[in-house]
């Protein structure tokens, strides 16, 4: 529409799906994740290496999480929107 809000409600659930399951993958990618290597005296820096990129992980699943959350929440919204524009409707025409 070039005067209004035009959404593709599937569009917008496959993205939602798409992003929980990123979300999902990295997690267990990051469950998984190998302690860190003996390494004489760099073991302490490689675990705080591991440690750091762990934490970086777990903040981007959890933002992948919410992003999927709010795009689901906005999907939502338009679909009862638009409900509620169609049943506004009925009768008229």
């Amino acid at each position: 529409m070039a005067d209004g809000t035009d959404v593709n409600l599937d569009v917008l659930a496959a993205l939602a799906t798409r992003l929980e399951a990123a979300g999902d993958d990295l997690d267990v990618a990051g469950n998984g994740a190998p302690g860190a290597p003996d390494a004489g005296d760099f073991t302490a820096v490689l675990a705080d290496v591991v440690a750091h990129l762990t934490d970086g992980a777990s903040t981007v699943v959890l933002g992948l999480k919410e992003a999927a959350a709010r795009v689901e929440q906005s999907r939502d919204g338009y679909a009862k929107q638009d409900a509620a524009a169609a049943a506004d409707l009925q009768g008229l025409f």
